[in-house]
């Protein structure tokens, strides 16, 4: 599990790079606390199983292997998940020889897409990234 955390933690800072919000990021055991320069505060969690991550607070990250099993949780929990706002769901594989990731703002996309779409969308997502195995 560290190696995915490690990339979690990797990945984020790499996306702060131009915009250097971050102001500093703590190791918490299984987690990182993000500490942003506004005083926000953001948890970044990875777990193997999707439906295993419980996060503490409001804004959370989750990277989770672009299984199927975390996809079928995903869309089967999906409006359990856009209940927060601020929840950021990130899938990824490192062997894949296309996208190595994708990620889904749950809240967001509850309010663009129309249910009856709900798990084509999801499932052309987690097509875009070979499953993890």
């Amino acid at each position: 599990m560290s190696s995915l955390l490690g990339w979690a933690k990797d990945y984020i800072m790499h996306r702060d790079l131009i915009h250097k919000k971050i102001k500093e990021i703590i190791n918490q055991n299984n987690s990182f606390k993000i500490i942003y320069k506004d005083g926000s505060i953001a948890m970044l969690y990875a777990c193997a199983e999707l439906k295993r991550c419980h996060a503490v607070g409001e804004n959370a990250i989750f990277v989770v292997y672009n299984t199927k099993d975390n996809v079928e949780y995903l869309i089967e929990s999906f409006y359990n998940f856009a209940k927060n706002k601020d929840l950021t769901l990130i899938f990824y594989n490192p062997h894949s020889n296309q996208q190595k990731k994708w990620l889904i703002k749950p809240w967001v996309h509850a309010r663009i897409i129309e249910a009856e779409h709900l798990r084509q969308g999801i499932m052309s997502l987690f097509k875009s990234v070979d499953e993890f195995s």
